[in-house]
């Protein structure tokens, strides 16, 4: 049986993101069959912090990452999982992901691109969120790890009093 825990948005990350989930599923010995998912406009950030040798596929395409982004705007997604599956899902807003990544939006529209192949300084930042979840010892700080990750990216990219400049 599949587990899915909400879990509490900080207030800066509100107005960008959805819902943050710990999904595990123990799994059956048997990969699961795949699943279709339909667009909804809306760009994800997976970190896997279950066991990444088993790993997801995407449309036939084997995922290498432990943590990818994936993003549904227009086409629909064909998406085998681990046997076992343990990660932390991230689901932005439509149009608010930008923010986030260091590559126009369009780089990863429908499809899903290992976050550490995006660019060269999104790998460094990426690996070192991934070691921080990896140490972590329960999944609350694991997921804190991944926030405040994202509330580090925010601080670099955004400003609020820039963007009201511009109206």
């Amino acid at each position: 049986m599949t587990h899915l825990k909400n879990y509490q948005i900080p207030v800066q990350l509100r107005p960008f993101v959805k819902a943050i989930y710990l999904m595990q599923a123990p799994g059956t010995g048997e990969r699961p069959p795949h699943s279709r998912v339909l667009p909804d406009g809306c760009v994800e950030l997976f970190v896997n912090i279950g066991d990444t040798a088993d790993s997801f596929e995407v449309n036939g395409r084997k995922l290498n990452g432990s943590s990818f982004i994936t993003s549904r705007m227009n086409c629909f997604m064909d998406i085998s999982s681990p046997k076992q599956a343990h990660f932390i899902t991230v689901w932005f807003y439509p149009g608010r992901s930008w923010l986030f990544f260091d590559v126009p939006m369009s780089f990863v529209a429908n499809q899903t691109v290992c976050l550490s192949d995006i660019c060269e300084s999104q790998a460094e930042a990426a690996k070192e969120m991934e070691q921080r979840v990896e140490a972590a010892l329960s999944d609350e700080e694991k997921v804190q790890a991944v926030q405040e990750f994202l509330i580090e990216k925010l601080s670099r990219n955004y400003r609020a009093e820039e963007s009201f400049q511009s109206i």
